[in-house]
């Protein structure tokens, strides 16, 4: 396999991972993007990406602040799934894009919630079926990448095929009239009907019963299905020239805050 920036390692190197696909765009202002799944020796790049954050924001120009409250809760989350114990027994994901040896998106799904009764899903959604898990964070923030979540929500959407789910849930927790839901149905998600919104709602880190379906939540709740998510791998592979890579944990360069 070939790592196109392998030799810009260093003594320095405080990142590996497993890679999982590169992507190579049809824009002159981006390069290759490789999405890649953390592991638990990550843990330490996370905490002190986390630590760093506000660097972090000042060095990729990132204003908005939805983008950085999402993106420290996906940091933050990323940690809490990794230092897990038994997270090798469990199927959360923690998966991360990098183009031109820089981060660009961050994505976490099939973290376990455990409802009122004690009971573990994969969904915080109240009447999900059994084989039905959740996107839960994604943030991105290159502004020179036009497509960076495209490729991160495809890689995700491979794992959870070969994880055998079948139903893929979204709460997009931003107006209703933003880029987001589009993006979301561009991907393969639809919008639940009424008598499917009900959701498990947070409390004090646990999940109780709760219902989102009212305006000022600004909560779209979207689901993706087997088929969807076959129909947007593939649309997507083509359009943007996906290359599967050898699931070997690999050296990344140091990356600065």
């Amino acid at each position: 396999m070939n790592i196109t920036f392998q030799p810009y390692l260093s003594t320095n190197t405080n990142f590996k991972a497993i890679p999982l696909a590169k992507y190579g765009y049809l824009n002159d202002k981006a390069k290759d993007v490789i999405v890649y799944q953390l592991e638990k020796k990550d843990i330490d790049y996370l905490k002190k990406l986390s630590k760093n954050i506000e660097k972090f924001y000042k060095k990729h120009e990132i204003e908005d602040e939805s983008t950085k409250q999402v993106l420290k809760e996906a940091v933050d989350a990323g940690i809490a799934i990794l230092s897990e114990p038994k997270y090798k027994e469990e199927k959360a994901k923690v998966l991360l894009a990098l183009s031109d040896k820089e981060p660009s998106a961050i994505l976490i799904g099939n973290t376990l919630k455990v409802d009122k009764n004690g009971k573990f899903h994969y969904s915080s959604r109240k009447n999900h079926s059994r084989n039905e898990t959740e996107l839960d964070w994604l943030a991105t923030w290159n502004k020179k990448i036009l497509g960076e979540g495209k490729v991160i929500v495809c890689e995700f959407f491979e794992t959870l095929l070969k994880d055998g789910f079948e139903q893929c849930y979204v709460r997009s927790e931003i107006p209703e009239k933003s880029f987001a839901r589009d993006f979301y149905k561009a991907m393969g998600f639809e919008e639940l009907s009424k008598k499917q919104r009900k959701i498990l709602r947070k409390n004090d880190n646990n999940y109780v019963i709760g219902n989102y379906d009212v305006p000022k939540d600004l909560i779209i709740p979207m689901k993706a299905t087997t088929r969807d998510m076959k129909t947007s791998i593939a649309k997507r592979s083509k359009e943007l020239m996906r290359k599967a890579l050898e699931p070997f944990s690999i050296h990344l360069p140091h990356i600065d805050f």
